[in-house]
């Protein structure tokens, strides 16, 4: 449920971002070049705040047993995360043009990233739940930290070299 709720935030931004972009780019390209930059160097600083990142005493165990509420606490994150926004402000022109974007596109779209996200989210929770010992110390931390961090600064970087 945790992650339906993800996938119904990300559908929001979806949503938004192609139906607000479209509406800007006819008047405002280098608004375009803008969100890429700012995406990119929003994706380097947070993946220098990683690095950075304290090491907790020992990591939460998420408590998530209603499932409205572990719905709602999904949607809620990603909706407080300007990173999904950002990352579709970015997306989306890259692959699209908005003058030829009709509504069976657009539900082809959503279906996409309502698959994708909740595939990845499901493997990651399978993942995590069998990797959660091998973080709980100091040194599995640390190495998660900077691990991830640096996919961040990396994936900023090519953000802003893309053509």
């Amino acid at each position: 449920m945790l992650a339906l709720g993800i996938v119904v935030g990300d559908l929001v931004f979806l949503i938004l971002a192609v139906y607000g972009l479209a509406a800007l780019a006819k008047m405002f390209e280098p608004l375009f070049l803008i969100a890429r930059y700012g995406g990119g160097i929003y994706l380097i600083w947070q993946g220098l705040r990683m690095w950075r990142q304290a090491t907790p005493a020992r990591m939460a165990k998420p408590d998530c047993t209603a499932h409205i509420s572990c719905l709602i606490s999904g949607l809620l994150v990603t909706l407080s995360n300007p990173k999904a926004i950002v990352f579709y402000l970015s997306f989306i022109p890259a692959f699209f043009q908005f003058e030829a974007l009709e509504t069976v596109d657009m539900l082809a779209i959503v279906a996409t990233v309502t698959s994708i996200v909740m595939t990845v989210l499901l493997s990651y929770s399978m993942v995590a739940c069998q990797a959660r010992r091998l973080f709980q110390g100091e040194t599995g931390f640390s190495r998660l930290r900077k691990g991830s961090g640096t996919v961040m600064i990396s994936a900023g970087v090519a953000l802003m070299l893309r053509k």
